[in-house]
């Protein structure tokens, strides 16, 4: 079943915002991540980030809190069973100790592996060659080190491959991570629906004072092609190239779903 999609080009304005960070002047000892510095440097960039600049006093919920911090930071990178100690030593001029310094000791454990991994697509998807591939990708997780990251950039492929080909209703019917502390074993259950995949049937030219004719000649897009971002990309960039425009967007309208056969 496929979709009807129009394309539209607008003139947007973007305004990118950054956030600013203040640092934090706690001196932090971190033991028992040697080798480990991605890891480290996440751990120290989440306690600077939450502890007071001028901590004095190690509370209990407050060392309970900087705890899980970790705890989830070192879940993240696949240890489910560490052993964590958090002392704040005050500073002391006599031994040059000019800040207070929070030492925290880690004993990783043994990592979590992954054992399966089980992706199902549903849909227009499921015989799409790039979907198959991304499955046959997929198993080269089994066997290594959990990593969330990984399983989240796994879904990221699943989804962005959708966006990209033309598959808008697609979504997440069932996605897991789960995870089995005593056998230190991970399995990762994912289903995923693409529905139908849209096509173009119609471009209109909106905001321009050039005769649509002109602008349609341009275009590498033929009514009636499977949408895809790259062509989309191609269009803005053919459009861009004449210099008659000041910004050039494209969005899209989507309709009913249009009862033609099946690509696949």
């Amino acid at each position: 079943m496929e979709r009807i999609i129009v394309i539209k080009l607008l003139c947007i304005m973007l305004l990118v915002l950054t956030p600013i960070f203040s640092k934090c002047e706690i001196q932090i000892e971190l033991e028992g991540l040697d080798s480990k510095l991605e890891l480290e440097y996440n751990i120290r960039k989440k306690i600077d980030h939450y502890i007071a600049r001028d901590l004095d006093y190690l509370g209990v919920n407050l060392k309970n809190e900087i705890h899980d911090i970790i705890k989830l930071s070192l879940r993240s990178a696949g240890y489910y069973n560490p052993k964590i100690s958090i002392v704040l030593l005050p500073k002391n001029i006599e031994n040059n100790k000019k800040l207070n310094t929070l030492i925290i000791k880690i004993s990783l454990g043994m990592p979590i592996k992954v054992i399966q991994v089980n992706i199902s697509i549903y849909g227009d998807g499921k015989n799409d060659f790039d979907y198959q591939n991304i499955i046959k990708d997929s198993k080269l997780f089994i066997g290594k080190q959990l990593n969330h990251h990984d399983y989240e950039q796994l879904k990221n492929r699943l989804y962005n491959l959708a966006v990209s080909k033309g598959y808008l209703d697609a979504k997440f019917q069932k996605s897991q991570l789960i995870v089995i502390p005593k056998l230190n074993q991970s399995i990762w259950n994912i289903n995923f629906f693409s529905g139908c995949r849209y096509i173009i049937e119609e471009l209109k030219f909106q905001g321009s004072q050039i005769q649509e004719t002109y602008l349609k000649n341009i275009s590498n897009i033929s009514i009636g092609e499977y949408y895809d971002t790259k062509s989309i990309m191609e269009l803005t960039r053919r459009l861009s190239s004449t210099n008659w425009f000041c910004s050039i967007c494209t969005s899209s309208n989507l309709n009913s779903c249009a009862k033609k056969k099946n690509y696949y």
